[in-house]
């Protein structure tokens, strides 16, 4: 389990980062868009700061999502755990020796 709550961790950070580069090019999208002269440059430019906002809140979203290990991911994982770890063992036959004694 420490295995799987250190990977939600790092997904977390990762996406964190990636927010934080997905803001930072909005905001220089915003920036080109306030100073387009032309009607074509800026609705090119709105265009892109739109696309950085949809991105930005799917990030929010998943990254929303892994913190409260809501991850679809994360439940198969934990299920699969916790199955290895409290269910019933299962025998497997894997060989069939024969011991002579002469």
């Amino acid at each position: 389990m420490d295995q799987l709550e250190q990977s939600v961790a790092d997904r977390i950070l990762v996406l964190q980062r990636v927010h934080a580069r997905e803001v930072v090019a909005r905001d220089k999208a915003e920036a080109v868009r306030d100073a387009a002269l032309g009607s074509d440059k800026r609705a090119a430019a709105e265009a892109r700061v739109r696309t950085y906002e949809a991105s930005i809140e799917r990030l929010e979203r998943d990254i929303t999502e892994l913190e409260g290990r809501q991850d679809a991911e994360y439940q198969r994982w934990k299920r699969s755990a916790h199955e290895r770890r409290y269910g019933p063992p299962t025998f497997e036959h894997l060989l069939d020796v024969e011991f002579v004694i002469e």
